[in-house]
């Protein structure tokens, strides 16, 4: 037998949203199913090898003092 789910709604200012609800039968889980163990399987070893790591040469722009200016006051 199924189980039957059956909402009353009721509603006012007082007592705000109120559901009622009544189930009628019993439920009952779904059949179940034997599981067995796979058998094991070799998979090939893998291997992860990192990429190579090759940073961009770093060239610092030349330093040019700004040209030196006595002045007279």
């Amino acid at each position: 037998m199924c189980r039957t789910q059956t909402v009353t709604y009721t509603a006012d200012d007082y007592t705000g949203y109120l559901a009622d609800v009544k189930y009628d039968g019993y439920g009952k889980p779904p059949p179940t199913t034997l599981l067995l163990p796979l058998p094991f399987l070799l998979l090939p070893l893998t291997v992860l090898i990192p990429a190579p790591y090759h940073p961009a040469p770093y060239h610092p722009a030349p330093y040019h003092p700004a040209p030196y200016r006595m002045v007279n006051h």
